[in-house]
């Protein structure tokens, strides 16, 4: 099978690498739409799966409509995130203030920003 974007394929293993034994916390933007919940359970789930503690977090409800695509993975909102030390991660926002200013001020300076918006500055 060939890779997608084989120029990311080291740097992105690096990072799962420099995960390991972390509790992560993947958070996604306000009015969640098809994307950032796409993008946010997917990397949850990859995690998981190699054995790292991950949930999902989100400022809003995910809609009715793509609440399937949560499926078992586990989502919280910003009041019942998890006590203690969380390793952030912002998915589909330009910036995390796009998360609302609960998250930006728990987590001001994210560990990685994983975003495909132009007006990313990172």
């Amino acid at each position: 099978m060939d890779l997608i974007y084989p120029e990311f394929h080291d740097r992105f293993g690096a990072f799962l690498r420099s995960l390991d034994g972390r509790r992560v916390v993947v958070i996604s933007h306000a009015r969640p739409d098809g994307d950032c919940i796409g993008s946010e359970v997917a990397l949850a789930r990859v995690l998981r799966t190699l054995g790292i503690d991950a949930i999902c977090a989100n400022p809003d409800p995910v809609p009715r409509r793509i609440q399937f695509a949560v499926g078992d993975t586990p989502l919280v909102n910003f009041a019942n995130l998890p006590e203690g030390n969380l390793t952030a991660i912002y998915v589909d926002c330009a910036d995390q203030g796009r998360a609302g200013k609960d998250f930006k001020a728990r987590f001001p300076a994210p560990f990685a920003n994983i975003d495909h918006h132009l007006s990313n500055a990172g």
